[in-house]
This record gives structure tokens, sequence and C-alpha cells, in this order.
């Protein structure tokens, strides 16, 4: 008999739900990008319309693919927006409430038609697992994501730090008012929370240009914004003692062109627990981070 053909490797796909839309990676068994997708963007869906936008992206991100590619599927990371217990379940979901209480093992079974092995991570723990294999961090490192909502990860020497609920506490909801008694507030952190200050929603409805970084570094919210982060690394610092502060997400372009403007504000008096030396850093894998990240974790 002739020589059959090596069998295709098996592929892993990753679904990163946003606030505002979904990503989706799938990535080879050597960890390489095969293929990247978005949804259509929404608000609060309900189960069965992400469901549904999550399939349209899928499609859509195969359609440019060989066809057996979809049968090549064996395993999914799901990276969901809020805190996760035992790989399965996400605790509780302000952005997406729907998600809040899901298994999402189950969920995923829906989306594609059949049970696969499933892996659910906070998006904040894909993002940072994504972005130190892109570019490995010696000791202790934060990865701070600002986006829709806004949190964090911690990674020791590219191990996960965790306390509760797969997460080093949830940093987005962190207050950094100050005591000031017009603190905004988030519908899904709270008053003085630090993802009322620099989350996507506050920053736009503030006035500032986030699709444009360039037009935000003189804008009349940007002192406010930059106080708020600087805030929040200060006390991470303290509590922490990172080596590194990486700012991930959309929203952390925005920060870009002020980032030595946030360091002097950090720097301001800084708590002397702190460490001596540290660096801030802006991660350079955009927004498909945590599709990457959950895929490379399934």
């Amino acid at each position: 008999m002739p020589n059959q053909p090596d069998p295709k490797p098996p592929l892993a796909l990753g679904i990163d739900i946003g606030g505002g839309s979904a990503k989706l990676a799938l990535l080879d068994d050597q960890r390489e990008t095969v293929a990247t997708g978005q949804s259509a963007e929404y608000r609060q869906p309900t189960l069965e319309a992400l469901a549904s936008v999550v399939r349209d992206a899928l499609d859509a991100m195969l359609a440019g693919q060989p066809a057996e590619t979809r049968a090549r599927i064996d395993r999914v990371g799901l990276s969901a927006p809020g805190p996760v217990e035992g790989d399965r379940h996400i605790v509780i979901s302000g952005n997406v409430p729907a998600l809040s209480g899901l298994d999402g093992v189950a969920w995923v079974e829906q989306v594609m038609g059949a049970p696969l092995p499933t892996r659910v991570v906070t998006d904040q723990l894909a993002a940072a697992m994504s972005q130190w294999m892109n570019d490995p961090l010696a000791g202790r490192a934060l990865y701070l994501a600002l986006g829709t909502g806004v949190g964090g990860a911690i990674l020791d020497h590219g191990h996960p730090l965790t306390f509760t609920r797969g997460t080093p506490g949830h940093l987005g909801h962190m207050d950094v008012s100050g005591g000031d008694p017009d603190a905004p507030t988030s519908e899904a952190a709270g008053r003085g929370a630090l993802e009322a200050y620099v989350g996507a929603p506050a920053l736009r409805a503030a006035g500032m240009p986030v699709d444009n970084p360039t037009a935000c570094v003189d804008h009349p919210a940007m002192p406010q914004a930059v106080a708020a982060l600087a805030r929040a690394i200060r006390i991470c610092l303290a509590l922490y003692r990172m080596d590194h502060v990486v700012l991930m997400g959309g929203i952390a372009q925005v920060f870009l062109p002020v980032l030595d403007r946030v360091r002097d504000a950090v720097l301001d008096d800084l708590s002397p627990v702190a460490p001596d030396v540290w660096s801030l850093s802006v991660g350079n894998l955009g927004p498909m981070a945590g599709a990457i990240g959950a895929s490379q974790m399934a």
C-alpha cells in the first residue's frame, strides 16, 4: 500500500469574551497563530446572542482556511471577563452579566456543537500569559489590562500568583479616588474604582478620542486618568513589590505617549517598601492577546 500522508496536527481555539466584542485565535501544536477573528460588537448580550455572534465570528475566521480546519480543533480555551473557579465556572461578570454563574465548559459545547476539552480562565490571566510567552520577564510582573473593563494578573517567572478565584485580587475595583466625594462610578466596579477612571467607557464619556492616542495627550481628561492609573500602580507596588508593570489592552495605547507622566506620578514620594528598581511598559500583542493566551492555556 502506498504511504498515507501524515494527519495534520490538532488545533487549539481561544475565545476571549470582551465587554464589547469577542476575539478568536486558532493556534497549532507549536503555539503558532493560524488565524484570528473578531465578532460583531454587542452590549450586555444574552447567552444565546453571545453564542450566536461567536459562531458567526468562528465561521468567518474559518472561511479563509482549508476545509478540514474545523475538524482539527480538538480543545478550547475560554477567556472570561470575571473571576473563575475550577477552570470552569465564571463567578461574576460585571460587563457581561449573562456570564455570571455560567458553566463555561457547557456553554462552549453549545457554541461548538460538540463536547471538546475546555479550560476557562480569567481574561487578565490569558492576556498576561500570552504576553509573557511572547516576551518573558524575569521576576514578578504585573500585567494590567485596560479595556472596556480593567483588571490584572501577576506572574512570578511566568507562574500565576493567585489568591482568590483565579486572580491576585480584583485590581480594576481598587479605590483610587483619594476620598474625592465626586468620584466617578463604574456599574461593574463601584465608585472610585480604577475602572471608573481609565476603562474605555469612562474615557469615552469624558470625550477622549481613545482610537487616536496622540490626540489624547493634551486632552483635559488626561491628567485625571494619569493620576488614577499612577495611584493604582503605587498601591500594587506596595502590596506585590513587582519588578515590572506591563499595561495591556486597547486602552493601554492611550497611555503610551504619556508613559513618562505616569512613571513620574508613581515615583512622587513612593512608599519605601516599593522596590528600588522596576520597569513600566506597554505590551505589544494588542487586542488579540486574550484569545491567543486562552488557546495557549487550553
